[in-house]
């Protein structure tokens, strides 16, 4: 009898986060199709087992989930947090620190094997993102208070087999579409829109016809 494999990846929805499924289909626009989504509510030790990535979105965390997680990257998994749940900071080689940045910018280290070969400016991200001081993370990107001034603070880490975005990356996005939507003319893919299918290519602003800043 065979035995279909399940997806190598799940994303962990949580109660308050609105933005899971728009990951999903971020997922897919990159060319990763095979992935599975579940409630946090449904999560247990055995389930995670069978998956070799996890992607845990924005959401509040009980002590016995934080436990769970923290057990599941000891035991050799992968687990990627989308502005999760500060309880998780020891996992991802960080201290919360107090406050947040909003509107804010990033800019990635490219000094570093991840940040190596990507844009070197700032680029606007939508949303908050968390406040952590580091430990023993690798800083990949930084948060910026404005396109020039830098914030002590990691925009993007990763330690080991975890990475975490101090924002929310599918909200950052989704926000940004709404941007181009409400108040700009833009050259897009076809049906590229919130939900939709497709990547903005180049955006045009209607006053002055010139790309807006970048954004993230």
């Amino acid at each position: 009898m065979s035995v279909t494999p399940r997806a190598p990846i799940l994303i962990i929805t949580t109660g308050r986060a609105r933005f899971g499924d728009y990951l999903g289909e971020i997922l897919r626009t990159e060319g990763l199709n095979v992935f599975e989504m579940r409630k946090l509510s449904s999560i247990d030790a055995a389930l995670l087992r069978l998956y070799e990535v996890v992607i845990l979105m924005e959401g509040a965390l009980s002590d016995r989930q934080v436990d769970l997680l923290s057990t599941y990257v000891s035991d050799g998994g992968r687990l990627i947090g989308i502005k999760p749940d500060r309880g998780l900071a020891e996992v991802f080689g960080l201290q919360t620190a107090q406050g947040s940045t909003g509107e804010g910018y990033v800019r990635f280290n490219s000094s570093t094997p991840v940040g190596r070969g990507l844009v070197d400016d700032t680029l606007q991200f939508h949303g908050e993102a968390d406040h952590y001081s580091n430990v023993d993370a690798t800083i990949v990107a930084r948060l910026y208070e404005d396109s020039g001034t830098a914030t002590a603070f990691p925009a993007i880490a990763h330690k080991g087999r975890t990475v975490i975005f101090t924002y929310n990356l599918a909200r950052s996005i989704a926000g940004r579409l709404e941007v181009l939507q409400s108040g700009m003319r833009s050259t897009c893919l076809p049906g590229a829109r919130i939900r939709g299918q497709g990547k903005p290519v180049t955006v045009s602003t209607p006053e002055t016809n010139q790309e807006p800043p970048r954004a993230l």
